[in-house]
């Protein structure tokens, strides 16, 4: 019997840290328990300069990359075209995938080069709306700005051909949905709704009852701000530094807030400005910035509750990992003014504490709130949350999905 492949592509892949990459790998482990040979394509781009081959092994898929330039400018563009679009010759023509997903524009455009004909193009995000000047910090001198905005152009200009080249197009929100049908209204046939998944057996929350049993109490302590007698509410935000994620809100919120400490995980422009921010509010003792981490449900487990403080964000992940480990969420209210994301379209108040306006004040209260519950109450939320998680967010469903996607054509 003829062996059926999958081909998963996206510009990065671990160990590059990233919902994108993530997905990558957990729709490989689902596709192979359906007995597809798993293909993943991906660049060599690395985030410690490491070497890649150009083929490897990787959770039992099979892991192309190909070569970018190491120069910048238009010649890292070209460079990076000619080699990807060469690789998915050459993959196109030894296995013959017959189920092609791409996460990311440049890829859809190397696809169509590569001359595969039906691939279904699963979109992170909007890039009009996501890289814009409203959810982007941009500054410096005048050049710098003047190639980022060129930057920004030519990724949305490679999106809306990426867009128009597939052959169907999935979304994780209405809310995406509707900001794909307004790059172009020609698009809307293609499109299809499908949620992402969590794994639930790497998420899981710490019963209440014993939540820091060593030696998760030494880590926790090792990682709280304050004295370790005081044993502070941890307050845990995730994400890349970014405007978009609203991270400043949280910072602020600690100003208002006694006996809890905020722990942002992640990385990204705006980390410096952050840094500047809490140090300007004296708060060095209830802030804390932790790097991205491969392993960020280790840190999950240590909080005490998540807040969702992006006033842009197309679906995120971050927000179902934190269900599927149990705890307690804060979130903007979707429609609310100032607020584009779509958690009130997949989560209820069940799930959610919902903040109704856009101000740290407004989050610090409902941080106050939580830390007055008692551990029974917190129970209760930690299991309808992970409850939650288990029956809408699970990868096999989203595997199953874009395979019936493809079947369609």
């Amino acid at each position: 019997m003829k062996t059926k492949t999958v081909l998963l592509a996206s510009n990065l892949y671990r160990p590059n840290i990233g919902g994108i990459e993530n997905s990558l790998y957990h729709l490989s482990l689902s596709y192979q328990e359906m007995g597809y040979e798993v293909i993943i394509f991906a660049s060599d781009i690395s985030p410690s300069n490491d070497i890649f081959p150009t083929v490897s092994e990787d959770g039992g898929a099979r892991v192309y990359r190909y070569t970018v330039s190491k120069y910048s400018g238009l010649y890292r563009y070209i460079k990076h075209w000619i080699n990807g679009t060469k690789l998915l010759v050459q993959i196109r023509k030894t296995h013959a995938p017959i189920l092609v997903i791409s996460r990311y524009h440049l890829i859809c455009v190397m696809l169509k080069l590569a001359d595969y004909k039906n691939y279904i193009y699963l979109v992170p995000g909007v890039v009009k709306n996501q890289n814009s000047g409203e959810n982007l910090t941009i500054s410096g001198s005048f050049a710098w700005r003047f190639a980022k905005s060129l930057e920004y152009k030519f990724n949305d200009f490679l999106q809306r051909r990426a867009l128009s080249k597939a052959t169907r197009i999935g979304v994780f929100s209405n809310h995406m949905r509707h900001q794909i049908e307004e790059v172009d209204r020609r698009f809307e046939a293609k499109i299809f709704e499908c949620k992402p998944g969590v794994d639930v057996e790497r998420f899981f929350p710490l019963a209440t009852t014993d939540k820091f049993p060593l030696p998760t109490a030494n880590k926790r302590d090792a990682l709280i701000q304050a004295p370790s007698d005081s044993k502070p509410f941890v307050v845990l935000c995730v994400g890349r530094f970014v405007k978009a994620k609203g991270f400043e809100y949280v910072i602020r919120s600690l100003q208002y807030i006694d006996g809890a400490e905020l722990w942002l995980l992640g990385d990204g422009p705006d980390s410096g400005k952050y840094k500047e921010l809490i140090a300007q509010l004296s708060l060095g003792g209830k802030v804390k910035l932790l790097n991205a981490t491969p392993r960020p449900e280790e840190i999950y487990r240590l909080a005490d509750c998540f807040v969702m403080s992006s006033v842009y964000e197309p679906f995120g992940q971050t927000i179902i990992e934190a269900l599927a480990s149990g705890l307690p969420i804060i979130a903007f209210d979707s429609n609310i003014e100032g607020v584009t994301t779509a958690t009130s379209e997949f989560l209820t108040d069940e799930n959610v504490m919902w903040v109704k306006s856009v101000e740290a004040s407004a989050i610090a209260e409902k941080i106050t709130t939580l830390q007055k519950l008692s551990n029974e109450q917190i129970s209760k939320i930690c299991q309808k949350n992970r409850d939650k998680a288990i029956e809408c967010f699970t990868w096999n469903s989203l595997a199953n999905a874009l395979e019936d996607q493809n079947k369609l054509e």
